[in-house]
Parts: structure tokens; C-alpha cells; sequence
């Protein structure tokens, strides 16, 4: 499973199998800029180590990107509003 500013994305289900599409478009990571979400599927079917390397090096450029954002947001006074939106993220699928 994978964060993205849409939601979570379950690469393992079958409707990546084609999916050309990066996890994130706008995701500045290097698994984004290089590989696709059909891709990553494929390795983590296959049991590929390089599948979950990748997910994770996503995932943590999501989080710090995530944490970034509330150290802003503390200093804004804005808090609770990225909190109410990550919340309702978190519960999405992404497209």
C-alpha cells in the first residue's frame, strides 16, 4: 500500500496491471519520476525485494513531504484544517 495526495493505492490489485500511470503525478520522488504504477505491481507480485524498496521510498517522500507541510501549518495556525484533510485521505482510494 502506498500514500498519495489522492488517497491510498493497493498496488497489488489487478486494475494496475496496466496502469501506466506514475503512483503520484505529483510526486517528486525518484519511484514517481521513473517508474509506474504497472510496474511496481508486477514486483510486488513477483515477491521482488526492489517492489517493497520502492513503495517505501515513496512512502517515506510522502511523509516528509506530509511533515513539512504541518511544521507549516503549526506556524500558520492552520493545523487543524491539513489534519481534517489528511484524515479524509486517508480513508480514499485513489484513482
Amino acid at each position: 500500500m502506498v500514500f498519495t495526495r489522492q488517497g491510498l493505492i493497493h498496488l497489488r490489485n489487478a486494475r494496475f496491471r496496466d496502469d501506466t500511470r506514475p503512483l503520484d503525478p505529483d510526486c517528486a520522488c525518484p519511484c514517481c519520476a521513473r517508474h509506474s504504477r504497472a510496474y511496481l505491481r508486477h514486483l510486488l507480485q513477483a515477491g521482488e525485494a526492489l517492489g517493497a524498496r520502492l513503495a517505501t521510498v515513496h512512502n517515506l517522500h510522502f511523509y516528509l513531504g506530509l511533515m513539512r507541510e504541518a511544521r507549516t501549518a503549526i506556524a500558520e495556525g492552520r493545523l487543524g484544517a491539513l489534519r481534517e484533510h489528511v484524515t479524509a485521505l486517508a480513508g480514499q482510494r485513489a484513482p
